[in-house]
């Protein structure tokens, strides 16, 4: 059996995103893939684990990649799972070496005040620069500005989002700190755990290794069922950012731990570094790992739970290969010098990535899926390189060093002394200064519910309260105007009795507003007022949030109530896209042939897109009376007109938004 070095500990510092690299800076540790003696194994820090900082490198680029070009690599999501698996293996297996040590006992109060010192100072540094950029660039990124700076500073944005999710006005912008969701499921670990493996450690007798890995093993399939239980595609994101559903890959991490932490006897280092074929981790692990990236989109109902098991799986099969082969050739490349440094910065670029990409794509609008598009997103994830650099050499690791008190200590020292800290001073009370007014001056409505409020205000509500469903209204609402009178008025084809003021006449050309009826989700509510102004007496059973199953029951009650017109206006999908075409087909039919449907298609970054227009195209080749409106090729051409999401129009593009199916009603 190769004998195993004997310095394969984590560290104090580490954590789930970013690893204690005050060590690893220094670390020119191997020579010819061989460890350098344990003098130097020392100048590490005598806990160092080789190979994990390349691990965190390859992680956190799949995010990027993610977030960068999501129809490309769709599956990059599950560079989360391997944060998860990371910082299960590394902090579990640091507490049990801790409670070995009688020189230097484990302390819970300790271990928090590190994850405190260690996380924190970045993030408030990330809310002190973004909360004023946001202002200064496009201020309605802070609208429900306590949900996402409490819920950040709190270790809560996950449940804070979960409990807020049905809120679609918040969703009409990007949320500038929605990365920070993982990040606090990250937290509410470093919490939740440690006191409960330190109960699981006082059990006594030769069968507790046993229990404990059965207790972690029940808590990952429990997590798992519950995710495969209450996964749907309504609720992909309760499921996804929930820390009970979405604790597999930290339990995953937790057995390895117990495993390694574990000297000799079954499933222990001893049995782990015995195994020929731990050989074969690194490449399936790898393999599996990026075939996950590239294949596996976030919309398939496979991803949940199954996806982000194998992610987790293929995470915990490289990790463990570079534990038990500390000088194997893959943990000899996880360890070059660039994998070393993306990955003790992975905190610091994980943090700064998201905001930048959204004030990039703020500052100069392109269209989806095109190379500006991918160059404008490059751009933002360099700047956040190089940040990230910043943060951890200027506040990261002084604060690490010297704690918050000794930080703060050496400041006053070089505001005595010196220009330097007085110019410090200066610019981190500007910041403060300029995060408060930013917050207190932020507007409390977006310009789309500001557009539906006042629509309301005139006209009554687009939906009411009665009949809801998930949450939403399916009472609709007939603006009562008369039909204007025309003089020649064809026989009608086909049974007409119930459709309201029906005109043959208006089954060609632009259509009198009194013979359409609007249906749709945000981007007709959000439109109307354009609508409106063209369609003079058109009716609307729209409001945000709806999705195609809503579709179903809106036109239905519709249908019931004689409420829908001949000329029918009809967008869905923005929301989830078309998770199933025969939701589609049921409202087309119910609708019937005697009208004329005009079938808008979708765009946004969202990767159900290009599936979802596809399913749009075809029915309405299948269909005589049903017409496609092709607003993805007019927002493709013209970003200008979408607000900062790249979904919703802005006041220019919602006129764009009406003219489109006036061309379509003009040419059917």
């Amino acid at each position: 059996m190769r004998p195993l070095p004997d310095f394969n500990h984590t560290s104090d510092a580490d954590n789930g995103i970013s690893k204690d690299a005050t060590a690893s800076e220094e670390a020119s540790h191997l020579a010819d893939g061989v460890p350098r003696p344990r003098e130097d194994a020392r100048k590490l820090g005598s806990s160092y684990l080789f190979g994990l900082d390349g691990l965190r490198a390859i992680a956190v680029f799949a995010v990027l990649l993610y977030h960068v070009a999501p129809n490309l690599f769709v599956g990059g999501y599950v560079g989360v799972d391997f944060f998860f698996v990371i910082s299960g293996f590394l902090i579990t297996y640091r507490i049990l070496q801790k409670t070995k040590n009688p020189d230097s006992p484990f302390s819970l109060k300790e271990f928090w005040l590190r994850r405190v010192r260690r996380l924190m100072p970045a993030l408030v540094l990330l809310i002190l620069v973004c909360v004023p950029l946001a202002a200064v660039i496009y201020p309605e990124l802070l609208v429900g500005w306590p949900r996402q700076v409490v819920g950040a500073l709190t270790y809560l944005t996950n449940w804070v989002e979960i409990f807020h999710g049905s809120n679609y006005f918040d969703q009409a912008t990007p949320m500038l700190l929605k990365n920070l969701w993982s990040v606090a499921v990250e937290e509410q670990f470093y919490l939740i755990w440690p006191p409960i493996l330190l109960l699981l450690l006082k059990i006594r007798g030769r069968h507790r290794h046993g229990l404990m890995m059965g207790v972690v093993g029940a808590i990952a399939l429990g997590s798992l069922a519950l995710m495969g239980t209450l996964a749907s595609p309504e609720n992909y994101t309760r499921v996804y950012y929930g820390t009970d559903t979405h604790c597999f890959g930290l339990a995953l991490g937790i057995l390895l731990a117990l495993m390694w932490g574990k000297e000799s006897g079954p499933l222990s280092r001893q049995w782990l570094g015995s195994q020929r074929w731990t050989w074969v981790l690194a490449p399936i692990g790898l393999v599996g790992f990026a075939a996950l990236v590239c294949l596996v989109p976030d919309t398939s109902s496979f991803t949940y739970p199954f996806g982000l098991l194998l992610g987790s799986l293929c995470s915990l099969f490289l990790v463990a290969s570079v534990v038990v082969r500390p000088t194997a050739r893959f943990t000899r490349t996880m360890e070059l010098a660039p994998m070393r440094w993306m990955g003790t910065r992975s905190y610091g670029i994980y943090l700064w990535h998201w905001p930048l990409i959204v004030f990039a794509r703020i500052l100069v609008p392109t269209a989806v899926g095109t190379l500006e598009s991918l160059g404008v997103d490059i751009a933002a994830v360099i700047v956040s390189l190089g940040i990230a650099e910043l943060s951890y050499r200027y506040v990261e690791e002084p604060i690490r060093r010297d704690g918050i008190k000794g930080s703060f200590a050496r400041l006053g020292e070089r505001i005595r002394t010196g220009w330097v800290g007085r110019l410090q001073l200066v610019t981190g009370v500007a910041l403060v200064a300029a995060a408060v007014v930013s917050l207190v001056q932020a507007p409390s409505k977006t310009q789309l519910q500001l557009q539906v409020e006042s629509l309301q205000a005139e006209e009554g509500p687009l939906a009411g309260e009665d009949g809801t469903r998930n949450g939403l209204s399916t009472q609709l609402v007939v603006m009562d105007r008369p039909a204007p009178q025309n003089e020649e008025r064809e026989e009608p084809h086909g049974d007409t009795s119930k459709i309201p003021n029906y005109d043959a006449a208006q089954m060609t050309g632009i259509p009198s507003g009194s013979t359409v009826t609007a249906i749709g989700d945000s981007l007709i509510s959000g439109t109307s007022s354009g609508f409106s102004t063209q369609f003079g007496g058109i009716n609307f059973l729209a409001k945000p949030i709806r999705q195609w199953d809503d579709a179903v029951e809106v036109v239905n009650k519709g249908l019931a109530e004689g409420t829908i017109r001949q000329n029918v206006i009809l967008d869905f999908g923005t929301n989830a896209g078309v998770w199933d075409e025969n939701l589609v087909y049921q409202v087309i039919d119910a609708l019937g042939p005697e009208r004329r449907i005009l079938l808008y298609n979708i765009y946004s970054p969202s990767t159900f897109v290009d599936d979802s227009n596809a399913v749009y195209a075809r029915i309405a080749e299948e269909y005589p009376n049903v017409h496609l409106v092709d607003w993805w090729s007019v927002a493709r051409e013209h970003p200008e007109y979408l607000g900062a999401d790249r979904t919703h129009p802005n006041m220019t593009g919602m006129y764009a938004f009406v003219d489109v199916a006036l061309e379509v009603f003009s040419e059917s």
